[in-house]
């Protein structure tokens, strides 16, 4: 994130107007980097907080969606035709009126 520009992205959306306490700027990431622009913490640390929100939230989420889940369709994406795959999925899904 912080090679593809992350600090960059979060400093034009704080000149165009979107305030820190919105909903979208709680996402792991834009809070560590609000505060990193305001000097609060470091670049380091914001990375090594961003880590740890980022860690704990694959577990809940692993905790959540459960392989074995039958409401749930996984999809291996290193499978060659996975994208035909998922537009089956939905357009059978659209027909039966979703």
């Amino acid at each position: 994130m912080i090679q593809a520009g992350f600090q960059a992205e979060v400093e034009r959306l704080l000149e165009q107007g979107y305030a820190p306490e919105l909903p979208s700027m709680s996402a792991i990431g834009y809070e560590q980097m609000t505060r990193v622009l305001s000097q609060e913490i470091s670049l380091e640390d914001a990375v090594i907080e961003m880590r740890r929100l980022t860690r704990q939230f694959v577990r809940r989420q692993a905790n959540w969606f459960k392989p074995d889940d039958p409401q749930i369709h996984w999809f291996d994406m290193r499978q060659e035709d996975v994208q035909d795959s998922i537009r089956d999925l939905i357009l059978d899904w659209l027909r039966k009126g979703g």
